[in-house]
């Protein structure tokens, strides 16, 4: 079943009156689900984030961690307001409908596909942690390492214009941060002017740096960074040199601070 929440007194969603797939609930005005409500664990909940304001969409996405814990649940927008719709996937979300697809409509087959998309990466997850866990047990003693290494697409990248849509590949995940380490903030540290000058810089060195890993920025929040590198033994490894030099001189960022 799937459960689609509103705080809109009419869900103007592309849904017939008498679905038998899908139901609208009306968000309560203190955004906080009645007891006995009618959502499912094993359902997909959706969140439409029109007509919430910035403060009360917090509070709504607050709400849908919590109700929604381990479970699936996703984003609608049919206005397109979200500026940056990956941060909802920062803050567990599964899916995200945006006001293209609510043009064409919404149809059952479309939420079958996000379940089914979600079930998958869920049982690699496990698989992968499985997989570390007897890595680990193997380390501790336990056994012997496998000797087998992980094998990488042959040939050289082809280039992101090579890309078709509809077609998967692997790729490897650059992740970047700015944010400090530990207790420290670094913002407060230097202030939000250099704060934001050393970010720039940071952006135009890993830029820069990775040009021969052919890295691609991929998403960029406030304070971390996102870079797609080919699944290449050499565009991975010049990835890693690229990252090593850049620790290894950081000062060329900004003097005295260590990031």
């Amino acid at each position: 079943m799937i459960y689609i929440l509103t705080s809109r007194k009419t869900a103007a969603l592309g849904l017939g009156d008498k679905s038998t797939w899908a139901e609208v609930i009306q968000v309560p005005k203190n955004l906080k689900m009645p007891k006995g409500n009618k959502i499912q664990g094993n359902g997909q909940v959706y969140l439409d984030i029109s007509g919430f304001s910035a403060a009360d969409l917090k509070k709504a996405i607050g709400m849908l961690k919590k109700i929604r814990a381990g479970c699936f649940w996703g984003i609608i927008d049919p206005k397109g307001a979200a500026e940056d719709p990956a941060l909802f996937f920062f803050e567990g979300a599964r899916d995200y409908i945006g006001p293209a697809l609510m043009k064409k409509g919404l149809s059952k087959k479309r939420f079958a596909d996000a379940e089914k998309a979600d079930s998958m990466n869920s049982q690699s997850v496990n698989l992968q942690s499985a997989d570390k866990q007897k890595s680990s047990a193997l380390s501790n003693g336990k056994g012997n390492l496998p000797s087998g290494k992980v094998k990488l697409p042959a040939g050289k990248f082809e280039g992101w214009k090579s890309m078709r849509s509809g077609t998967a590949m692997p790729f490897f995940f650059l992740f970047v941060s700015v944010a400090g380490v530990e207790k420290t903030n670094l913002r407060s540290v230097v202030g939000e002017a250099v704060f934001l000058a050393i970010k720039n810089r940071l952006r135009e060195v890993l830029q820069q740096g990775l040009h021969e890993a052919d890295a691609l920025l991929w998403i960029e929040t406030e304070d971390n960074s996102l870079f797609l590198v080919p699944p290449r033994v050499a565009n991975a490894r010049a990835a890693i040199e690229s990252c090593l030099k850049i620790i290894l001189n950081n000062d060329i960022i900004k003097p005295g601070v260590r990031i």
